[in-house]
């Protein structure tokens, strides 16, 4: 995560033994922030681009657990989303800016 820069951050996929891995979304994290996951996906939330909060271009994503190192799916945008959780048929997030709790269905 990076405060000062409009783009970047990681999200890293790892074996338990901490050798291999990859970077999940690429070059397409923009402030990745909070990250979820279950039996057959990870989720997170990218904050997006811009200078300050109201950040622009957020987006909510996953990738399979079996292996997405590249484009994740983007199940949302809009601005600032922040926190991330779910249960078995959804996904729950927090906007930043308005602190309204958002839910979007499972892929």
């Amino acid at each position: 995560y990076d405060f000062g820069q409009p783009g970047g951050g990681v999200v890293r996929r790892m074996s338990r033994g901490g050798v291999g891995g990859c970077d999940l979304g690429g070059s397409g994290n923009a402030r990745p922030y909070g990250v979820y996951a279950d039996a057959m996906h990870v989720y997170w939330v990218n904050q997006g681009g811009g200078e300050a909060a109201q950040y622009t271009d957020g987006s909510v994503v996953s990738c399979e657990q079996a292996g997405c190192c590249v484009a994740p799916e983007v199940l949302w945008t809009g601005p600032s989303p922040t926190g991330i959780t779910g249960d078995a048929d959804a996904i729950y997030f927090v906007m930043s800016t308005t602190g309204a709790i958002m839910k979007i269905a499972k892929p």
